[in-house]
């Protein structure tokens, strides 16, 4: 509340300020420039006290833990895990092109420090009654998608 006192405080001081230099102003050639820089100077007695209350705001949402680098990591795992469910649906694709229908896909990605991709592989869950295709599976990911699988028999 006393931010807020200071505040109205000194636009009224600058405001009666701009009112006596308007007053003593005389009809000169100079007269709309000398108005321009008051109304400037007005102008920035609302202004600059804001960058501090936004600055204050900040502040307060530091404290109250809401940081704003939670957002890019959020932003981050969506990313992976939008990625992943895109490459579960190629590798499901591709392997029912070829007649093969697995239980399930697991995609495990390893990202480094700079939030690269530096490795994926597949797990591919089949049927025990699809035993013969396990080396098919590995062939058919391994070279229209360039990802290692690994195949389980359930």
């Amino acid at each position: 509340m006393e931010g807020a006192v200071q505040w109205a405080t000194g636009v009224c001081l600058c405001s009666a300020v701009v009112c006596i230099v308007e007053m003593l102003l005389s009809d000169t050639a100079i007269e709309k420039t000398v108005r321009f820089v008051l109304g400037a100077m007005m102008l920035c007695a609302v202004i600059v006290p804001l960058g501090g209350i936004a600055a204050d705001f900040s502040a307060d949402m530091e404290s109250m833990g809401v940081m704003p680098q939670e957002i890019p990591e959020s932003v981050e795992n969506q990313r992976v895990a939008f990625l992943k469910e895109k490459l579960e649906e190629m590798v499901k694709e591709n392997l029912e092109e070829a007649g093969i229908f697995p239980v399930e896909i697991g995609i495990d990605m390893d990202i480094d420090e700079e939030n690269s991709i530096s490795m994926i592989t597949a797990e591919v869950r089949l049927e025990k009654k699809q035993r013969s295709s396990a080396g098919k599976v590995r062939e058919i990911v391994r070279e229209k998608l360039g990802i290692e699988v690994q195949t389980v028999l359930i």
